[in-house]
């Protein structure tokens, strides 16, 4: 099948915001959101974050 079809190759897609929304109006997320953006300031980029799953079971795709 692969010959006639190729390989499947996943291309991942960026979820941004997806926690704001129960936290608005707390302060404390609002001191996470400031301290993300002294970060993008000072590295002239915003910050990454890598999530990682080891598929030990036997499913690598995608990480919970």
């Amino acid at each position: 099948m692969e010959e006639s079809f190729d390989r499947y190759g996943t291309q991942p897609t960026p979820v941004k915001g997806v926690y704001s929304a129960p936290y608005a109006g707390d302060s404390r997320w609002q001191q996470v959101l400031d301290g993300v953006q002294a970060v993008e300031r000072r590295l002239g980029r915003k910050p990454k974050l890598l999530v990682a799953k080891m598929g030990q079971d036997g499913h690598d795709r995608g990480a919970t």
